[in-house]
C-alpha cells in the first residue's frame, strides 16, 4: 500500500500497466499500485519480481520461527491503527495519497510555524504519533 516503499522496480522484461520511467529509463510502479485493494489482488498471477522477492523483517522472523503469527498480526494491526490515527490528525489528509507525502506536505505548508510554541502545542499529538509510527515501521525493515 506504499507504507514501506513509494514505488516498486519493474525489470525491463516485465510488462505491467501504469509503469513510469525515471530519468535513467528504469521502469517502476508507484505504490500502492493498480493491483492493490486493501491487499495485493494478484498473488496468484504474474507479479513484479521485486514484489515476489520481498519479505519484510517481521515476515522473515515469522518464517524462521522467531515470531509467532499472533505477534505478527499484532504488529501489522498496530501500524494500520497508527496510520488511521495519523490520517485523522493531519489536516486535510486523504487516503488517496501516501501518508508520507501527506505528512511532508503538512510540514512544508507550515514551515514558518514549526518553531512556534503554539503550533507545537496544537500538533503535539500528531508529532508524537508520527515518531511512534516511524519507530514501529522499523520492525518491518
Amino acid at each position: 500500500d506504499g507504507t514501506l516503499f513509494p514505488r516498486t522496480a519493474i525489470h525491463q522484461s516485465e510488462h505491467f500497466p501504469s509503469t513510469t520511467k525515471d530519468q535513467n529509463k528504469n521502469k517502476w510502479l508507484k505504490q500502492p499500485c493498480v493491483y492493490y485493494d486493501q491487499s495485493c489482488t494478484i498473488y496468484n498471477q504474474l507479479r513484479p519480481q521485486d514484489c515476489c522477492d520481498f519479505k519484510c523483517k517481521s515476515l522473515r522472523k515469522f518464517s524462521n520461527g522467531a515470531l509467532k503469527i499472533d505477534d505478527l498480526k499484532e504488529r501489522i494491526n498496530k501500524i494500520k491503527e497508527q496510520k488511521a490515527r495519523l490520517y485523522k490528525l493531519i489536516p486535510n489528509a486523504t487516503r488517496e495519497r501516501r501518508l508520507h507525502e501527506v505528512f511532508n506536505d503538512f510540514l512544508i505548508q507550515n514551515k514558518n510555524l514549526l518553531k512556534s510554541p503554539t503550533f507545537k502545542k496544537q500538533y503535539t499529538q500528531l508529532f508524537l504519533e508520527w515518531v511512534s509510527y516511524k519507530s514501529h515501521l522499523k520492525q518491518f525493515w
